[in-house]
C-alpha cells in the first residue's frame, strides 16, 4: 500500500510539470560596406545593437526589431536568414510592412537579421572641394568637403593622381583630411582626384600649395608732415603720429597680399591691404614690419626707424 501511494505521487508530479521552454539565438549585423549609423532594438527587449547585437528568445515567440538610423543616414532594409539544420534559408520579415525600419518575425530557430543602410550625401552638386574652395594654401595637410552623387554610394578612392595610384579606399564621409604632394615652390595647382564606388566620373579639384615665405626686401618709414587740422586729429584719434611707409616686398607663388606693422612684434597686428606706399600710426620712433602672401605664408620681422 505504502509503494502504491509513492508511485501515484511521483505519477502525479510528472503530469503536472511544466515542460522546458526551449530558446533560440537571434542575432543582427551591419551590412559590411555601410556608411552611417543606426541603433537596433528588440521588443522584447534583449538586442541593442551596436553593443548587444545577440540574445536568445522563446522559440514560437513574435520578435519585433526596430531600427533607429541618425540624422545622415538613410535605412533600406532588414533581411532575414533562418538556419534550422544548417542550410541558410533567407526570407522576408513576417509580415511584411511598408516601414522599412521594421522585422517582426516568429522566432523558429536560429535566425540571423542583417541590416542594410547608407550614409546620405549632402544636398547639392556632386564633387569635392579643397579647403572650402581656396585658392592658396601653406600647408599640405588640407581638408576634403565631400558630396557623393547618390545614396548607393558607399565607398571611394582619393588620389592626388590622375591615374589612381596609391590612392585611398575608405567609406564616403562628408569631410576627409588629407594630404597634398609637395613638390616645391612652384605655382602649378595641385589636384585632388574622388571616384566612388570604383567607376563612373572622377570629381576633382586644385589648389596652389605655396609653402615659401615672401621677401621683404626694403622698408623706410618718414613721419606725414603738415600740421593741418585734419593730420593733427587723425594722429590724436590713433594714440601715435601718422608715417608714411614705404616698402619692397616680392613672392613667387601666390603674390604679396597682406602688409602688419607696429610697435613691437605681434601676429596679432591688422593685417592691411599691402601696397608699396602706405600710411600707418607709431607711437614711437621705430616699426617693426612683414608682410604675407595669400597663401598666409609670412616673412621676417624687419625694425624700421621712423626718420
Amino acid at each position: 500500500m505504502r509503494l502504491a501511494k509513492i508511485a501515484l505521487a511521483c505519477l502525479v508530479t510528472l503530469v503536472i510539470a511544466p515542460a522546458a521552454v526551449q530558446a533560440a539565438p537571434v542575432s543582427v549585423t551591419f551590412d559590411e560596406e555601410n556608411a552611417g549609423s543606426v541603433r537596433v532594438t528588440s521588443v522584447p527587449a534583449g538586442i541593442d545593437c551596436p553593443g548587444t547585437c545577440s540574445a536568445d528568445f522563446p522559440v514560437g515567440s513574435k520578435v519585433l526589431l526596430k531600427a533607429e538610423p541618425d540624422s545622415t543616414t538613410s535605412f533600406f532594409l532588414f533581411e532575414l536568414f533562418r538556419d534550422p539544420d544548417s542550410s541558410i534559408i533567407r526570407e522576408g520579415c513576417d509580415p511584411p510592412t511598408d516601414v522599412r525600419e521594421r522585422c517582426e518575425f516568429t522566432v523558429e530557430g536560429k535566425t540571423r537579421v542583417i541590416s542594410t543602410f547608407k550614409r546620405r550625401p549632402h544636398e547639392g552638386i556632386s564633387g569635392v572641394s579643397i579647403n572650402d574652395g581656396d585658392v592658396f594654401t601653406n600647408d599640405a595637410n588640407v581638408e576634403l568637403s565631400i558630396i557623393w552623387p547618390n545614396m548607393g554610394s558607399y565607398f571611394m578612392n582619393i588620389s592626388n593622381d590622375g591615374g589612381f595610384r596609391n590612392s585611398r579606399k575608405q567609406e564616403v564621409e562628408y569631410q576627409v583630411p588629407w594630404k597634398l604632394q609637395s613638390s616645391g615652390p612652384e605655382r602649378l595647382p595641385k589636384t585632388v582626384y574622388v571616384l566612388f564606388n570604383g567607376d563612373g566620373d572622377r570629381y576633382t579639384d586644385d589648389i596652389i600649395l605655396d609653402e615659401t615665405a615672401p621677401s621683404l626686401s626694403s622698408a623706410t618709414a618718414s613721419e606725414v608732415g603738415g600740421s593741418s587740422s585734419s593730420v593733427r586729429s587723425l594722429a590724436s584719434a590713433s594714440g601715435g603720429h601718422r608715417v608714411k611707409l614705404r616698402t619692397r616686398a616680392s613672392d613667387r607663388t601666390s603674390g604679396v597680399a597682406r602688409i602688419q606693422a607696429g610697435p613691437k612684434k605681434s601676429p596679432r597686428l591688422k593685417k592691411l591691404k599691402y601696397r608699396r606706399s602706405i600710411t600707418v600710426s607709431a607711437s614711437g620712433r621705430k616699426l617693426w614690419v612683414r608682410v604675407l602672401d595669400r597663401a598666409g605664408n609670412a616673412s621676417k620681422w624687419k625694425k624700421v626707424k621712423v626718420e
